[in-house]
């Protein structure tokens, strides 16, 4: 049986520390091979540099995946969410035409988003109110439209139809489960996968 990226993705965010875990032995198994191949150094010396080396990215790893379970948790309380915003309508080169970071916070017919630097999502500059008209179908960011997102693929899209123009949201699957409670008050038609 042959598992897709998506669900692999989605396993992973499951079970984070299983992933990772599995991820490391993978790194040090295949580094280990390549030092005792490649290398002058003696077996026993290979493989211990390989297994500390190994213990140390999977402490710092653990480390990043409670922080943020932690955060995402604490967001979930709130009924936010970590996302991206962008507004695909703007002039080529626009810093609105990337993918900006931040925290959103759903409400029926209505968004707010308040811009934050991605990892401690501390607040920087003024919050933006959306009256929302409708929300697309999701859609899988590939190619071009991954630049400026987190490395971490599996991100989905929304495309919202707002008082202020079109506006692309992306985050995790499992955030985008909250933008249910938006209601759309005018009931547009779908815009589609990127608006089109």
């Amino acid at each position: 049986m042959r598992l897709s990226r998506k669900a692999l993705r989605t396993w992973g965010r499951k079970h984070p520390y299983l992933g990772a875990f599995i991820g490391y032995a993978v790194f040090m198994l295949i580094g280990t091979t390549g030092w005792l191949i490649y290398s002058d150094r003696d077996p026993l010396g290979a493989v211990f540099r390989s297994v500390t080396d190994s213990a140390i990215y999977w402490l710092v790893a653990v480390i990043y995946l409670r922080k943020a379970r932690e955060q995402a948790r604490r967001l979930n309380e709130n009924g936010e969410m970590r996302a991206f915003l962008r507004y695909p309508d703007s002039l080529p080169g626009s810093l609105s035409g990337i993918w900006n970071p931040g925290v959103v916070t759903p409400t029926e017919g209505t968004l707010r988003f308040q811009p934050a630097v991605y990892e401690s999502l501390e607040a920087v500059g003024r919050a933006t109110n959306f009256t929302v008209a409708d929300v697309s179908a999701r859609w899988t960011i590939t190619g071009k439209d991954r630049k400026y997102l987190p490395a971490s693929a599996g991100y989905e899209a929304v495309t919202l139809a707002t008082d202020k123009g079109r506006v692309e949201l992306a985050a995790i699957p499992e955030s985008l489960d909250l933008l249910a409670v938006i209601q759309s008050p005018i009931g547009q038609d779908d815009p589609g996968p990127r608006g089109h």
